[in-house]
């Protein structure tokens, strides 16, 4: 094998392995603004995009997932690369949205192959900083409760008492 296919396989195996997930696009149609447009969005959420050909990505793919792409890697390809999957997903889907043509046909998910169904799916999952937010209020619930019990059991001894002064003060009234 040539020296500069070699260099490819290690740059895909590379780029993969230090992402997250690896998805699988087709970009027949599309022009090199629209390509240039999907880099930018994808650069700001720490991720790329790269145009390879289908037998160098089986190949590096099956060396370092062993994972088979056969059934994905049909056609023109590229793939996207980057850390957080859920946010790839994202720019993914607005950008087939924008532009019909463009289509996803799977993903690799630490060494999961994923349906572009799945990676679809990927899409609708809240952000991570939505998720830790729904988290940090579940873990929150339990404390706030037992502060409104304790300040509601507070309440009512500073009702109880005001009676009682009432009644006393009442009584020497009286007298």
């Amino acid at each position: 094998m040539r020296p500069e296919k070699l260099w490819m396989i290690d740059h895909i195996k590379g780029v993969s392995q230090s992402s997250g997930v690896v998805v699988m696009t087709d970009f027949t149609g599309l022009s090199a603004a629209a390509v240039g447009q999907l880099r930018g969005r994808l650069k700001e959420v720490s991720g790329s995009y790269l145009v390879v050909k289908n037998r160098l990505l089986k190949r590096a793919m099956k060396e370092i997932s062993g994972v088979d792409l056969s059934s994905v890697a049909k056609g023109p390809t590229g793939i996207v690369v980057g850390e957080d999957p859920i946010a790839l997903a994202k720019i993914l889907k607005g950008f087939g949205a924008e532009f019909e043509i463009f289509k996803v046909k799977g993903g690799l998910l630490k060494d999961q192959l994923l349906s572009s169904k799945q990676v679809a799916q990927l899409a609708t999952v809240p952000s991570r900083e939505v998720l830790l937010s729904q988290l940090m209020g579940i873990l929150k619930k339990p404390a706030t409760s037992l502060v409104y019990v304790l300040k509601s059991q507070l309440t009512a001894l500073v009702v109880l008492l005001g009676k009682i002064k009432d009644q006393k003060e009442q009584t020497e009234e009286k007298k």
